[in-house]
Parts: C-alpha cells; sequence; structure tokens
C-alpha cells in the first residue's frame, strides 16, 4: 500500500481538500431525505430501502461532523496564528486536524463504516430478489424437518437455484459482509488512536474482501438471468444501475488497498456517493 498519489490530492490546504471530500457525502445526503419523503408518500419503505437511506444518512452525518470539528480547529487556528509572530500560511497540518475531538472522530469512523457495511448487506439482500413481474414457484423438495427455509420461493434470484451450494455461497457471502464491518470498523478506529502510524494492513484485508464481494455479487446478479423466466434482454436492462454500483464498489475497494485512506480522499468519496445515488435513485423511479 502506498501514500496518496498527487492526483488524488485537490488542494494543499488540508482544511480545503477535506472540505471537498465531505461534498459528495453531502449531496447524497440531501438526495436520500428526498427519496425518504418520496417513498414515504409512496408507501414504498421496508427493510430494504431504509438500508439505503441509512447509508446515505450515516455518511451525511458523518461529514456534518467533520466539518464542526475543521470549523473548530480552523478558528483555534486563526487565533493561535494571529497570536504568533511567525509568517506561517493558512493550511493547518494534516496532524493539528487530527488532534483531539475523539469521541466525536471515533462517531464519525464508525458512521462511516457503518454505511459501507449497510451497502454491502443491501445488495447481499437484493441479488437474492425475484426479477420484476417474476411469477415465483412455491419449494416443496426439503422436508419441513430440513434447516432450510421451506417457505421460500423459488424464483430467478433465489439462492436455492444453485442447489446446497447456493445455501452455503449465501450465508458465506452474509458472513463476509459482516467481516468486511469488522475490518472497516478496526482500521478507521487505527487512524483515530494511532495516527500517522502509516498503511495498515487490515484497510488492506478489507479492500481486498470488498472487491472480492463486490465481483461475487455482480456474477451472482449476472447468473440470475439463467433462471429468469421473463426476458432476459428486459432484465439485464434493469439490472444495469446496480452492476454498475457493483463494479464501482470493486474499484474503490482496489483503491483501498493500493492507497492509504482511499476511501477518505475526494476520490474515494465521490465513488462511495455515485453508490448511493445509484441505488436512491433505483429505487424512486421503480
Amino acid at each position: 500500500m502506498h501514500h496518496a498519489p498527487s492526483w488524488l490530492i485537490l488542494s494543499k490546504d488540508v482544511v480545503l481538500q477535506r472540505l471537498i471530500a465531505d461534498v459528495p457525502f453531502f449531496a447524497t445526503g440531501i438526495l436520500a431525505f428526498a427519496v425518504a419523503l418520496l417513498l414515504l408518500m409512496k408507501k414504498r419503505v421496508n427493510i430494504m430501502t431504509s438500508m439505503i437511506m441509512l447509508s446515505a444518512v450515516f455518511s451525511f452525518i458523518a461529514a456534518l461532523l467533520d466539518l464542526v470539528i475543521l470549523v473548530e480547529q480552523s478558528n483555534l487556528n486563526n487565533v493561535t496564528d494571529s497570536d504568533s509572530t511567525s509568517n506561517s500560511t493558512s493550511s493547518s497540518s494534516p496532524n493539528s486536524l487530527n488532534e483531539g475531538h475523539v469521541g466525536v472522530r471515533v462517531i464519525i469512523q464508525m458512521l462511516l463504516a457503518s454505511a459501507l457495511t449497510l451497502r454491502f448487506l443491501f445488495i447481499w439482500h437484493y441479488v437474492g430478489l425475484p426479477a420484476r413481474e417474476e411469477t415465483p414457484t412455491p419449494v416443496t423438495v426439503f422436508p419441513s424437518s430440513s434447516f432450510l427455509p421451506t417457505d421460500a420461493d423459488m424464483h430467478s434470484g433465489s439462492w436455492l437455484q444453485w442447489g446446497i451450494f447456493g445455501i452455503i455461497l449465501k450465508y458465506f457471502l452474509l458472513a463476509a459482509v459482516v467481516a468486511v464491518g469488522v475490518l472497516e470498523s478496526i482500521w478507521r478506529l487505527e487512524q483515530v488512536f494511532t495516527p500517522g502510524i502509516g498503511a495498515s494492513a487490515v484497510e488492506a484485508a478489507s479492500g481486498t474482501l470488498e472487491v472480492a464481494l463486490s465481483i461475487l455479487f455482480l456474477l451472482k446478479l449476472l447468473g440470475n438471468l439463467l433462471f429468469t423466466k421473463t426476458i432476459r434482454k428486459k432484465l439485464f436492462i434493469g439490472s444495469i444501475p446496480l452492476l454498475m454500483s457493483m463494479a464501482i464498489s470493486a474499484g474503490a475497494g482496489v483503491g483501498a488497498v493500493f492507497v492509504e485512506n482511499f476511501l477518505d480522499y475526494p476520490l474515494g468519496r465521490f465513488l462511495q456517493a455515485l453508490e448511493i445515488y445509484i441505488m436512491c435513485r433505483t429505487f424512486s423511479l421503480s
């Protein structure tokens, strides 16, 4: 893992750089509130849509708290600069911005880790859903004493289409989603309590797992085409936004593997916000 290349740094002023990084989450947060209102009016709020909304809201609150820290620290630096006789520039050092506010920064990092985990959890749930306008077929092949669900429906997205391998894969991927959340939380807490130590192997592991999950979910969604009873072309076209979202997620994961703190740079935040935008727009228009 390497330090950020120069093209990832949009401003040498640390405060301005972080403000730019927060903008995408402000935008998607406002969008999420609008979409949530629309879904409430349509009475279409459910667990799945709630995961998207919560991911956007958590990111929005994290950006808002970060803005509060930046404003307070900038005011403090201005007072310090006015009392000093040195001809320092207006930019702040990264270390000075990471001092204090430990409790708030822990909340910010946990919100960002939760937001990412919710997006993966949403995709895990989505790839197991039937295609629109598809009529499921009740499952009758498993006895009531089996640990497998007997009231599930066979449809294009059902994990049961892949037999016992599908069931194992379903819960393996769910465990991997939880693991992403844990790893994401660990490396983000490292940034709070041990700043300046450099790249973390935990961050690289988290990024690798994010890439693997994104690719597997993308393949699962494409695999649903094999079992659909509707027109495959129509299903594929309808799946394009979520396929794009998974590709973007994989790209963000690759960045996290090779660049330290990639997800907190403007480009990393933009890719995450683009994921949220695609998901929100897909469900607000459907």
